[in-house]
Order: structure tokens, then sequence, then C-alpha cells
């Protein structure tokens, strides 16, 4: 994904990240567990997920 998002022009970027973002939010939702420690690193994954997903969609240049 490193390597797309710096040859890919930014609509399709912006396109590929939030795909990425959402079929791995659905991988680890749909496999979830009752264990608290699934519990917890689920809910970490999801939000930092939300957290690149706000960030592409802002616009935020990269530091490259």
């Amino acid at each position: 994904m490193i390597f797309l998002s710096l040859v890919l022009p930014h609509q399709a970027n912006l396109w590929a990240n939030t795909l990425a973002a959402v079929l791995t939010q659905l991988y680890v939702v749909g496999g979830c567990s009752a264990s608290p420690s699934y519990l917890f690193f689920a809910l970490a994954e999801v939000l930092c997920m939300a957290v690149i997903v706000g960030y592409v969609w802002r616009g935020r240049q990269s530091m490259v």
C-alpha cells in the first residue's frame, strides 16, 4: 500500500485507502471474539483506521 500511495494519482489513492480501511474494519469486526484483549485491540485498530481515512479525505499532505 505504501508503494501505491506514492505512484497512484490523488483521486485513485483516496479511494484505494478508503477501500483498504473499510475492508480491514470489516475483517476485524467480523472476526470478533468476546475476550477483553481482542475487544481492546480491535477498537484501537478501528479507531486508527478511522483516523487514517479522515486524514486521506481532508487532504493532508505527507512528509515525503
